[in-house]
């Protein structure tokens, strides 16, 4: 009886342990579907993320690329426009378009504005707005980046101080004195300056003298070859004012390059070629209309190519 009552214990343990098993695998299998369920989830919503964020870096750049494009694009319309403007004579409608450029805010356009401010300080130069050309000139020595030399920079400040002082009659003797002193002493651009004086007074000799001390230690530019040439044009020495006209048409300044053009007519017509005279006579004349310069050259040289073949007077009017 008691064999039996314990077989019966181990039979009974036996197919406890044996659900216990089978419990157990059921219970593992279930966790092990579980967590690749759970796994399942974590890639889609991985991949979700990946694909939001990706979608969203996509429009932020869209974007960015939307308002460069389109500031890039006003910027410089602007900036075009007031080359135009500049170079067909229309400097009021020049000024305001440079500013325009320089007012619309673009990523990495610091050497575009630094070009942009020059032509603008050449502007109120040509207005004979010289104090706000050196307020401009000021800044970009200030703010250069290297692309501009600074030499060109200074020579171009001094020039401008220099027309501006000039304009309101603030240079005394005493000044001439002491920017003599200064220039001696090394600060060569102030011969620019006293060169200027010089040429506004129409003091020639010492406007020459000036200029000469100036580029035997500066390059030259639009300015010198002006009135170099100018100058020697009304001397009567045609080789050397050619070679400043050359020189001038080639250096790639153009501050008071209307001036040299009109300089190379007046080389032509002493040389006795009318028609290339009046050509370039012709565009300043349309380009600059209200100068009077060039419009008296331009009917001058109009005459004399349009002589009528006629004689006024004949044997009949007798």
């Amino acid at each position: 009886m008691k064999d039996q009552n314990t077989d019966d214990l181990y039979e009974k343990e036996a197919l406890e342990s044996i659900i216990h098993y089978f419990r157990h695998q059921k219970d593992k299998k279930e966790g092990s579907d579980d967590a690749k369920k759970d796994k399942k989830k974590k890639k889609k919503r991985t991949a979700l993320l990946i694909v939001c964020y990706v979608f969203i870096t996509l429009i932020f750049a869209a974007w960015i690329l939307f308002y460069l494009y389109n500031t890039r694009s006003k910027k410089e319309a602007y900036r075009e426009e007031g080359i135009t403007a500049y170079q067909s004579g229309d400097y009021t409608k020049a000024e305001e378009l440079f500013l325009n450029s320089l007012a619309e805010k673009q990523w990495f356009s610091e050497n575009m504005d630094a070009d942009t401010s020059m032509y603008l300080a050449a502007t109120y130069m040509k207005l004979q707005n010289y104090e706000q050309a050196l307020v401009v000139y000021n800044d970009i020595m200030s703010t250069n980046t290297g692309k501009i030399s600074k030499d060109s920079i200074k020579s171009l400040q001094t020039l401008a101080t220099a027309l501006n002082d000039v304009k309101n009659n603030s240079i005394s003797d005493t000044d001439v004195e002491a920017l003599t002193y200064a220039a001696k002493g090394g600060d060569t651009t102030m011969y620019l300056y006293l060169a200027a004086y010089y040429a506004e007074i129409e003091d020639e000799e010492n406007m020459l003298s000036n200029i000469s001390s100036y580029l035997a230690s500066n390059s030259g530019n639009s300015y010198t070859d002006y009135e170099l040439s100018k100058y020697y044009l009304e001397q009567g020495d045609l080789d050397k004012a050619k070679s400043y006209i050359d020189h001038g048409l080639s250096a790639g300044d153009d501050l008071f390059l209307d001036g040299i053009q009109f300089n190379e007519a007046v080389w032509y017509e002493k040389n006795q070629d009318m028609e290339s005279a009046f050509t370039i006579v012709e565009e300043l004349h349309n380009t600059y209309p209200d100068n009077e310069a060039y419009e008296n050259e331009y009917n001058f040289l109009y005459t004399r190519l349009n002589v009528d073949p006629e004689p006024v007077n004949t044997d009949a009017d007798d």
